[in-house]
Formats: structure tokens, sequence, C-alpha cells
């Protein structure tokens, strides 16, 4: 039996465990998924949860040497080296696998790129949606220009950092959107009204012309990252061509920092994180002598 565990808090702020399970269903002959429960946690430490769930399993009446795996999101309470879930458990399960969630691994890291740019692109992402949809009236203005620019009639989308995709959603949406955001900010920075509200910030922010560029940067990346994610989300077995399509992403990215020959010749087991300058210069000069090699033997076969 394999577990996913997720911890998250309700509307009423009460701390509750969610606990799904996937097992070998003799009667149905097939690989089922299925809610055990949902509990009540008043402790959401690695120790807690751990106490938490053999509770759970006790009161169903299932051994804990049933487990062959679990997986959870890259927290540290749940996947603490020392004080984890995933501690606790291997200390009472040693040959249980452990997983982590990747797509919370790829949000994570583009999260963290994201925040190496200025603060004021993420601070922007948000205020346009916010601006828009505080009033109705705005909300109606902004329809009114959408239909002089001919822009498609789409609502503005709010970042949200517990939506992995929701990143490069609302960046893409903000630049479908750029001329009739233009022609409505101009319109309300007019507006006495609102110059407390964040217009006039917003549409400077948009005059900018670094902005837009970073923006169009960012689309391009994060839709490559969301489509990363998307593979890992995906409803249909994936296994056989999961690798390559992750691999094809991974060498884009790179290309865009790194020589492409040095991309495509070389394994990504040695693009390994912190990976030393030095490391780096010595792949790309063994691409470099490989390449000048085929090209001395080209030659040779020219003449």
């Amino acid at each position: 039996m394999c577990f996913l565990v997720d911890e998250s808090t309700d509307i009423s702020v009460s701390q509750i465990l969610a606990v799904m399970v996937r097992y070998f269903d003799q009667r149905k002959g097939k690989v089922t998924d299925a809610l055990l429960d949902i509990v009540e946690i008043d402790d959401a430490s690695g120790e807690g949860l751990n106490k938490a769930v053999k509770e759970l399993l006790a009161s169903k009446d299932i051994p804990l040497h049933n487990i062959t795996g679990f997986a959870s999101d890259n927290r540290s309470a749940m996947l603490g080296i020392n004080n984890g879930f995933q501690a606790f458990l291997k200390r009472d399960v040693p040959s249980v696998i452990i997983l982590g969630r990747t797509c919370h691994s790829f949000a994570l890291c583009a999260s963290h790129a994201c925040s190496q740019l200025p603060s004021f692109l993420e601070q922007f992402s948000r205020d346009v949606c916010c601006y828009i949809t505080r009033s109705s009236k705005r909300q109606h203005q902004f329809q009114l220009i959408q239909d002089i620019v001919e822009s498609p009639k789409r609502r503005m989308l709010k970042l949200s950092q517990k939506r992995w995709l929701s990143r490069g959603q609302v960046i893409a949406r903000i630049l479908e959107q750029w001329d009739a955001l233009e022609l409505f900010f101009q319109a309300e920075i007019k507006t006495e009204a609102v110059k407390l509200d964040g217009a006039a910030e917003i549409h400077k922010t948009m005059a900018n012309c670094g902005t837009k560029h970073m923006l169009l940067f960012l689309n391009y990346v994060l839709g490559n990252v969301d489509k990363m994610n998307l593979e890992f989300q995906s409803g249909y077995f994936r296994l056989r061509t999961l690798y390559a399509a992750i691999a094809d992403e991974c060498r884009s990215l790179l290309a865009m920092f790194v020589r492409e020959l040095a991309c495509n010749d070389s394994s990504l087991a040695k693009m390994r994180r912190g990976l030393a300058p030095r490391e780096w210069h010595k792949i790309l000069d063994e691409v470099k002598s490989d390449s000048d090699i085929e090209s001395d033997h080209s030659g040779v076969e020219e003449v």
C-alpha cells in the first residue's frame, strides 16, 4: 500500500490532514486510489503528523508493514531529513519508498528564479488584477476598452502562490491584454478619485520600457516550466516518454546561457546543481575538442 498525505487549514482555521491510499483491489483486479480519511490535527510538525497517521492506521486495522511508499509535497514538516514525517516513518518502515512532489519542486524553482528579477514585476502582476476586480464599474469600463482594441474579452487573473501554474498564466494574460490595459490606465490616472488606489503607479510601471521586455522573457521561460509541470500532472501513462520530454525542456532552458553544442552533446547528469565554473569549462572544452576532431575528419574525407 502507498499513501499520500497533505496538510491544510480550512475556513474555520482548523488544521486538517487528508490521507489518500493507493492499493491493489483484489475484487476489482486493479490498482485503486481512495480517500482513507480526513482528520483534524493539533500539531502540524513531523512528529505530530506521524502520531496522527499512526493513530489513523491503527483505527483502520492497517499494519505499518503494509506501507510500501509515501508521497507528499516538499515541505520540511513532511520531507525533512531529521524531523520530517518521512524521517519518523523510515524508523518504523525502513524499506518505504519516499517520493516528493516534482510539480512542487518545479514551482519552487520558478518562484526562486523570479525572485532574482526586480520585485516590482510581481507586485505589478498583483496590482493589475486587484485594481480592476475591486470595482464592477472598472470591470465594465475595461470591457468597453477591450471592444475598442478588439482584444479577447477575458478577465484578468489573480496571482496565487498556492496554484503552481498561476504565475505563467497571469503574465500571459497581462501580455494578451497589454493594449487594452494601457488605454484603461491612461484614462484612470485622469480621475481624481483613483489617485490613492494605485492607478498612477501601475501606469508608470507599464510605461517603463523594461517592464514588457521582462514579462515577455518570463512568459517564454515559465511557459516551458508549465509544460514540464503538466507532464507530471497528466492523467495518462507517460513514463516511456517522460524523460525525453523533460530533458528537451531542460536543454531549451539551458541553451539560453550555455552553448547549444554543450547542451546537446552533454548528458543532463553532468549539468547538475552546483556545478563549479571550471567544471562547466571542462564540459565545453570536451565538446569543443570532439567537434574539432570531427571537423578534421571531414576535411580529410573531402580531400
